[in-house]
């Protein structure tokens, strides 16, 4: 399979999918690592101390089922001769979509525990500020993005060199647009859920 300059960006600088150029053999990690399809764990710990909440439909699942396992003394530990492959071809807009889920989801998960790291991991702390400064910007940017995106990979396909400042622009694009994606998903979720208290105030 092709890496593109897309999952490249994603799997090894932003690491928006996964981090492992950030973590060593035998590194132990917090339950923020507790990553889904990744992730091995005893059957009976699970038993006892909890299975997946079937309230999320996309995203955190996995780490929020890592919380409250940590609760437990759940520690994850990193092996990296445990290997996987994820043979899954992943195209911007898509990928763009996909974070917008997860921030849907991470809104619910920082509903779920009133912890300050659940709420600093999930980015819900001031988000509200930090769209009102990008929403402006939001989709002038994502289209930039995606024609860059664009060629970007016509360029890789017919074996052209994509110059240092090219990808430059390009990496400084997939950041603003991928957090800022995350950041309309969470602001999404929380409007669904202020609209769904208004709906219930008139009936009651």
């Amino acid at each position: 399979m092709v890496i593109t300059p897309l999952m490249h960006f994603i799997t090894e600088i932003g690491c928006f999918l996964f981090s492992y150029p950030y973590i060593k053999h035998g590194d132990i990690l917090d339950y923020t690592y507790f990553w889904g399809g990744r992730s091995s764990c005893k059957r009976t710990f699970l038993i006892e101390h909890g299975v997946f909440n079937q309230v999320f439909r996309f995203g955190c699942e996995d780490i929020e089922l890592g919380f409250r396992l940590s609760q437990h003394n759940l520690r994850v530990v990193y092996n990296s001769h445990a290997i996987s492959y994820m043979i899954r071809p992943i195209n911007f807009d898509d990928f763009c979509k996909r974070l917008i889920k997860q921030g849907r989801s991470q809104f619910v998960f920082s509903q779920l525990h009133n912890d300050p790291y659940v709420l600093k991991w999930t980015e819900v702390i001031d988000a509200d500020k930090t769209w009102e400064t990008i929403k402006d910007l939001f989709f002038l940017k994502l289209k930039s993005a995606r024609d860059l995106d664009k060629i970007a990979n016509m360029k890789m396909k017919y074996n052209l060199n994509i110059d240092e400042e090219t990808l430059k622009i390009l990496h400084n694009l997939y950041w603003w647009v991928f957090k800022a994606c995350k950041i309309k998903g969470i602001i999404e979720a929380k409007e669904k859920m202020s609209q769904k208290i208004k709906n219930y105030q008139k009936t009651t």
